[in-house]
């Protein structure tokens, strides 16, 4: 694309240039190529809520790195027991014959799916069994049934009072 430019004033003008030498030629830089850019995920690409992880994802999160660094919090195996408690006794017949269809699950030796939390929060207590029970916790069967319960909105007067 070639861009001209008149000459500023009259001055310019008068100077004596040649009028090409206002003329420039205006090329967009090409795009860098950056190592790895072929392998990593357009934006576009990726599923939805990807980028707004559950609750659920930020504390198994939380674990994994707690129990990497040997600082495992006990209010925090309490508030996944609680999660875990209320979400295990939200599911349906078939999503806990899935659920307990896990090799996870078999190794924690829990029987019934209302066990499981219970046996979660006990396996991350000790250190042999904790890399199974975060093996659970990250399993995509698992995850995706221990996704957010469906949120109740409820709308107030004050939403729809304006100011006059």
């Amino acid at each position: 694309m070639y861009v001209t430019s008149p000459a500023a004033t009259k001055a310019a003008e008068a100077s004596g240039r040649a009028p090409n030498q206002n003329l420039m030629l205006h090329k967009r830089s090409p795009e860098r190529e950056l190592p790895g850019n072929a392998e990593r995920a357009r934006l576009a690409d990726l599923p939805e809520g990807a980028l707004n992880p559950s609750p659920y994802a930020i504390l198994v999160s939380r674990l994994d790195a707690m129990i990497r660094r040997g600082r495992l919090d006990e209010a925090t195996l309490e508030h996944l027991h609680q999660m875990l408690h209320r979400r295990v006794a939200a599911l349906g017949p078939e999503a806990a014959g899935a659920v307990m269809a896990l090799p996870q699950v078999a190794e924690l030796n829990a029987e019934k799916i209302a066990q499981l939390p219970r046996r979660v929060r006990d396996a991350l207590r000790r250190p042999a069994l904790a890399q199974v029970a975060l093996d659970l916790l990250k399993n995509n069967v698992f995850a995706a049934h221990m996704k957010d319960e469906p949120r109740v909105t409820t709308y107030n007067l004050h939403g729809y009072l304006r100011a006059s």
